[in-house]
């Protein structure tokens, strides 16, 4: 992989492409030597707890909106 600059990893990848969970090491691998990994949005099938370069989490419960003329609920205005 050091052959690239770069590697975007596309909108709900992991969702859609079961053999990259299983190349998941390899990118890690090619991100800490120095190379620019880029994971765009995904789904419930990523677990940054063991996919991401560093320790993460994602509330389980998270609610996603897909519409970009979805109404928006402010929840903590003063945030």
């Amino acid at each position: 992989l050091g052959a690239y600059d770069a590697i975007v990893v596309g909108t709900r990848a992991y969702a859609v492409r079961p053999d990259l969970a299983a190349s998941n090491r390899r990118l890690l691998e090619y991100a800490r030597s120095g190379g620019h990994l880029i994971v765009l949005y995904q789904t419930q099938e990523y677990t940054p707890e063991t996919q991401a370069p560093y320790p993460a989490s994602l509330p389980g419960d998270a609610q996603e909106v897909s519409e970009e003329d979805a109404p928006v609920t402010v929840l903590a205005p003063a945030h």
